[in-house]
Order: C-alpha cells, then sequence, then structure tokens
C-alpha cells in the first residue's frame, strides 16, 4: 500500500524527498556547501512509538533540522505546536535547528555555518 508507493518515490528521488520550495532549497544551499547529507522527512520514534516526522535529520549526531515557512506557522496555535513538538524531540536528547525562510533565503552562509558547526561539535562528542 502506502508504504511502498512511499519507499518507490523515495528511492526515485535518491532519498531527498522533500515537501516544500523551502525545504529543497535547505538542500541545495547543504549540498553547495558540502555539508553530510541528511535524511529527508524522517520519522523519528521514542521506544517504538512515532513521535515526529521531520524535514531533515542527522542520526550520527541526532540534529533535527527544520525549516519554517512564513505561512505554515504563522498562527498562535502552529507556533504553540510547533514548540510542544521541538519539546518532545528535545526530550529524547534530539537537538532541533529551527530556521526560518528569511535565515535560509537571506543568508544562507549563516545557515550552513551554524549547521556545520553543531554536527562537527556533535560527532565530537
Amino acid at each position: 500500500g502506502v508504504a511502498v508507493l512511499e519507499a518507490i518515490l523515495v528511492s526515485r528521488s535518491g532519498g531527498r524527498r522533500t515537501e516544500s520550495w523551502l525545504e529543497r532549497e535547505y538542500l541545495r544551499i547543504s549540498d553547495a556547501a558540502g555539508l553530510p547529507r541528511p535524511l529527508c522527512q524522517a520519522r523519528i520514534a521514542s521506544r517504538g512509538a512515532f513521535l515526529a516526522r521531520v524535514d531533515f535529520f542527522y542520526p550520527g549526531a541526532s540534529v533535527i533540522i527544520e525549516v519554517s515557512g512564513a505561512v505554515a506557522h504563522a498562527s498562535a496555535s502552529q507556533r504553540a505546536a510547533d514548540a510542544k513538538r521541538r519539546n518532545r524531540l528535545q526530550a529524547e536528547g534530539l537537538l532541533v535547528l529551527d530556521f526560518t525562510y528569511e535565515q535560509v533565503v537571506g543568508s544562507p552562509e549563516v545557515v550552513v555555518a551554524q549547521v556545520r558547526s553543531v554536527l562537527q561539535g556533535r560527532h565530537a562528542a
């Protein structure tokens, strides 16, 4: 069913399935900077139970990258849901970095530098 279709689509995309232009832009700047390739649209589980699906996941460093466009994350209820989700992920020992559209598009070098620094620091630990 759905799992088989999803596996086929992920395979055809080279494991780089994204859901938005902003996610594709993060991958573009990440690739251009030579950062390691993250898992895209990764499902995170805790003690066998689904916890969240995240934009990008670096499993070796336990780092999650989320990119947030203004429209989908503008309401008070959406910001509250985002914070609750981020807190659940961080309570599991995962580091969540959240970048806005303005950061990814306007200051990609800052985004790349922060991700690189965090990945290097978490791999060294």
